[in-house]
């Protein structure tokens, strides 16, 4: 750090240096805090795909299978759900899949019976 005292005056290479240490030091103060922001958006943008997944989960649900896990029509669709995650809904919905490893595939649209 530069100090003044009374007697000596600093050179022009030495304003030049503390000036550019100062300059650096503020310059990745601001660039870590514009990284931090960055990170939490993300974080959140990530956290808000994943409860529109899990709510568009929800509502191909039927009224049966929503009553199963305790859940009603009105509780998805007001957001009152207390854990809107994918993992947790897969988790509730189809265990032994996910134990097994496997991934829930959507199986062929159903065939539709000739009259």
């Amino acid at each position: 750090m530069l100090t003044i005292d009374d007697a000596s005056h600093p050179s022009g290479a030495d304003l030049h240096r503390e000036t550019r240490r100062l300059r650096d030091r503020e310059t990745r103060e601001v660039f870590s805090r514009g990284l931090a922001y960055l990170a939490a958006c993300l974080r959140g943008f990530s956290e808000w795909r994943q409860r529109r997944a899990a709510h568009a989960a929800l509502m191909r649900l039927d009224d049966r299978m929503l009553s199963d896990i305790g859940l009603n029509r009105m509780d998805v669709t007001h957001g009152r759900v207390p854990e809107l995650r994918p993992s947790a809904l897969l988790q509730t919905l189809a265990p032994d899949a996910l134990a097994a490893g496997n991934r829930l595939r959507i199986k062929d649209k159903p065939r539709r019976l000739a009259a």
